[in-house]
């Protein structure tokens, strides 16, 4: 498995709160967290892990979004799995972080490189469709926007499998570390 592109070391753990956890815990005191560090680890094994730490807190939001939703993460024949349309600069230059989003989430990544700041655009849409239907009192129906998606990059099994041990021991290090925070 740590052959694989975009897998790194399960002994290497990262919880990327830098600016406190703002997706599943909302906790203002967290920081960050890396644990497994040796005399063996590299920069190159320290970025992928910091990478694959995002991609673990992505995968715990995605799934609180498809458990609202009543939908799982899991594929069968007669269910069609969302798909996640991502833009930014990071991704767009990263596509090993894609793909180890894909592998973490279970779901496939399209990427949308005409898109610029497309959470601005996103919530400046839904207030607008708020607005309109609160002056109204009907909603706005937003207009389909054209997407230039990118091939979609699909989750690989093995990695998957990889990506499930990482986040329960990410969890476990958060639990671990929440009392050490809550002390602040």
């Amino acid at each position: 498995e740590s052959s694989l592109p975009g897998v790194g070391s399960p002994d290497l753990v990262t919880i990327p709160f830098l600016s406190g956890e703002r997706s599943t815990g909302f906790r203002n005191g967290a920081t960050g967290v890396v644990m497994g560090l040796t005399r063996r680890t590299t920069s190159a094994h320290l970025m992928k892990s910091c990478l694959e730490g995002v991609a673990l807190r992505l995968k715990a939001v995605i799934e609180l979004i498809l458990q609202a939703r009543g939908s799982v993460a899991v594929s069968s024949v007669d269910r069609v799995l969302p798909t996640v349309i991502a833009s930014g600069k990071s991704l767009e230059v990263n596509s090993m972080w894609r793909q180890m989003i894909a592998d973490c989430s279970g779901l496939s990544i399209l990427f949308d490189p005409d898109t610029a700041e497309a959470t601005s655009r996103g919530v400046a849409r839904l207030l607008m469709a708020a607005l309109a239907s609160e002056e109204r009192g009907s909603h706005l129906e937003l207009e389909e926007e054209e997407l230039t998606l990118t091939e979609p990059l699909r989750p690989r099994a093995a990695a998957h499998d990889y990506f499930k041990k990482a986040a329960a021991s990410q969890s476990k290090l958060i639990n671990a570390v929440v009392p050490l925070w809550d002390e602040k």
